[in-house]
This record gives C-alpha cells, sequence and structure tokens, in this order.
C-alpha cells in the first residue's frame, strides 16, 4: 500500500525551524489516528516529498518512531506500521491490569482525595479529547490517564514499570480503538476507574481493573477474529 494517497491530505508543510520535531509529530498523528492502519508500508521518499522536509530527516523521524514502537523495521519489507498480535494483547492486558490494580489500591489507601482530584483533571481532558472527536488527543489523554495512575501510586517501583511497557501499551490502546471505536464505553470506563478508587474498596479496585482492562483485550481479540479484513480504497 502506498502512502502518498492518505497522507499527503492530512499532513502540512514543516517549518524549518523545528523540522525533525515536526516531522515526527505529524507522522505519528496518521499512525495514531488511523490514516496509517497496522500493516501499512511507509517509504522515507514519499513521506519526505509529502512533508517537504529531505529523506535524512524523515529517516530520523522514523527512528525515533520505530524505538516508540509504532513503527517496525523488517528486513527485506522496510518500514511498516506497527501492529500488536493477540497473545500480546492478551499478555500486555494481564501485567497492566495487575499494575494498575495496585496502584490504584495504594492511591485509595495512601494518598486518597487529593489524588481524585488530579485523576478527574486527567478525565476532564480525556473527554475534552472525545467532545472534538480528536483520535490523536483521545489517545494521548488515555495513555497520560492511565500513567498518572501509575504516578500516584507513590510506588516507584510500579512506575518505573508503566514506564517499560508504555510503548506497547500506547499501540494497544490505538489498536483498542480501532477495533471498538465506542468512545462512550472509553469514557463510561474511565469515568468507573476514577469512582472506583475514590470509593477505596480494595477488592472493588480489582474487580474493576479485571474487568476494564482484562475483558477489554478479550473483546479485541474476539472483535479482530470476527471481522473479515477488507481491503480499503482511497478516492
Amino acid at each position: 500500500m502506498s502512502t502518498v494517497e492518505p497522507v499527503a491530505a492530512r499532513i502540512p508543510k514543516v517549518a524549518a525551524r523545528t523540522r525533525l520535531i515536526e516531522t515526527s509529530n505529524a507522522i505519528r498523528r496518521v499512525i495514531l489516528d488511523g490514516t496509517l492502519p497496522s500493516g501499512t508500508r511507509v517509504k522515507d521518499q514519499e513521506l519526505a516529498l509529502i512533508l517537504g522536509v529531505s529523506r535524512a530527516t524523515v529517516r530520523e523521524a522514523v527512528r525515533q518512531l520505530v524505538h516508540e514502537g509504532l513503527l517496525l523495521h523488517e528486513p527485506y519489507r522496510g518500514l511498516t506500521v506497527a501492529t500488536i498480535d493477540d497473545e500480546t494483547v492478551a499478555q500486555l492486558a494481564e501485567v497492566r491490569a495487575t499494575l494498575e490494580t495496585l496502584a490504584g489500591q495504594r492511591i485509595a489507601r495512601t494518598t486518597g482525595s487529593a489524588a481524585v482530584v488530579q485523576l478527574r483533571g486527567a478525565l476532564g481532558g480525556l473527554e475534552r479529547a472525545v467532545g472534538a472527536s480528536d483520535v490523536v488527543a483521545i489517545n494521548q489523554a488515555h495513555i497520560a490517564f492511565h500513567h498518572l495512575i501509575l504516578t500516584l501510586s507513590g510506588n516507584p517501583i510500579l512506575a518505573e514499570s508503566w514506564t517499560a511497557l508504555e510503548l506497547r501499551a500506547r499501540l494497544e490502546m490505538r489498536v483498542d480503538l480501532e477495533t471498538r471505536p465506542d468512545l462512550n464505553r472509553l469514557l463510561r470506563d474511565h469515568r468507573a476507574t476514577v469512582d472506583v478508587i475514590e470509593a477505596g474498596d480494595p477488592v472493588a479496585i480489582a474487580d474493576h481493573f479485571a474487568g476494564h482492562i482484562m475483558d477489554a483485550a478479550r473483546d479485541v481479540v474476539r472483535v479482530r477474529n470476527e471481522t473479515p479484513v477488507v481491503a480499503k480504497t482511497r478516492s
């Protein structure tokens, strides 16, 4: 699949003064908003032409996105938009549910209302992104919300553990939104997260994260396996 048609209409020319940062941001945006779906082949020459920058700038931006886990470099295939297989979805959900349960229980036990205020602020950011129908902002607010839960736990080991898997979590959350694009469900689940942490019952917190993360992963796997792959056409 050529990258030119879907990307050209969505990426503005890049200003010279912030060339590398804007190049990375422009490519990241069309990956996260689904303009470049998982598995799409990415060619640096085409991106350089679209963005109006040098191939060297694109290559440097691409290296950053490979590091972030959004692009994959494969021998003989070149660069493709990364995806995440069913087994990894399940494994990642298991680890996330464990970490976020521990973090949520610790927040309820040690920091209480002050942390809840911050979580409601992060929830507000997600609500605004959904209200604006900005898929990139939704992805960013979604990952920021979950990052904040681990940060507010006050346990640096938990926070470091999240950092180790955050790049894969970003990709998993994008795949989740591609597979289950129900924004009302997204908001409902995250409002429930804040509410259960505020209520402070450790068993209810564990049950919530098992449902929110583990059940969501099972839904993603089920929907992906039930939905036939249909080739997209571009006008």
